[in-house]
């Protein structure tokens, strides 16, 4: 099997580019970070650096068999015209490769931040309401972006989205670092009473999910007007 992973100098991108190059895929790798695409380069996968935006990542999805579209601008806070063009017209460049190659599939890594209204929510079905105004720009160009991912699946692109939340494990540099650096300096307040639930998905989980996204059956890939969505996350105290 041949696929492109965008974003694969992060860290599900190169988890999933890793995972898929030792099962044997020929995996072509897209990132902009010069170090993180040498390591995979050693290891034997073919890299390209390149923007989303870029005419040379939407030729990369010629003679692919599946696109997994793992990069994004995420950020609570930032440029919304940087988020724009990541997510946004980034996802749409993907989405053209994908409809002018006659790629397989297309497996979206979104958010479930889109769900996000500064209130607890437990039990989030995929066809929930979605807030009126986005907490932030992230939200709202991940929004966007699942809109040009839906029309993409009405013109017959076969698409599989999945939103994992608050990913961690090796390589992260995000949840968990900051979290015990605040430990540390004793600057982690407990908020409530210290049994609230947080959503936590292990990258390799999310790893397990976009290869099982690839194999699912042909069927898998819409049965209505929008694409299947799959909301991801393991709860635990």
């Amino acid at each position: 099997m041949k696929a492109l992973v965008t974003g694969a100098t992060g860290f599900v991108g190169g988890a999933l580019a890793r995972r898929l190059h030792s099962m044997g895929w020929q995996v072509t790798a897209q990132g902009r970070n010069v170090l993180a695409l040498q390591e995979l380069e050693r290891l034997g996968i073919h890299v390209v650096m390149a923007d989303l935006e870029d005419d040379v990542l939407r030729a990369s999805c010629a003679n692919q068999d599946i696109v997994f579209h793992c990069a994004a601008k995420s950020s609570p806070w930032g440029r919304a015209q940087d988020f724009y063009l990541a997510n946004v017209n980034g996802t749409e460049n993907v989405i053209r490769g994908c409809e002018e190659f006659n790629v397989a599939r297309l497996i979206h890594v979104s958010t479930p931040s889109i769900y996000f209204e500064f209130a607890s929510r437990l039990n989030v079905r995929e066809d929930a309401e979605l807030p009126k105004h986005p907490a932030n720009e992230y939200a709202r160009t991940k929004r966007l972006a699942e809109s040009n991912i839906d029309e993409a699946f009405a013109r017959g692109l076969p698409v599989i989205t999945i939103r994992p939340r608050a990913i961690f494990g090796p390589g992260d540099t995000t949840i968990l670092p900051r979290l015990i650096e605040r430990l540390q300096r004793r600057q982690l307040r407990i908020i409530g009473d210290g049994e609230n639930v947080a959503d936590l998905t292990y990258v390799d989980n999310v790893v397990d999910a976009l290869i099982l996204c690839a194999a699912s059956p042909e069927r898998t890939p819409g049965k209505n007007t929008t694409s299947p969505t799959v909301n991801l996350s393991f709860s635990g105290k």
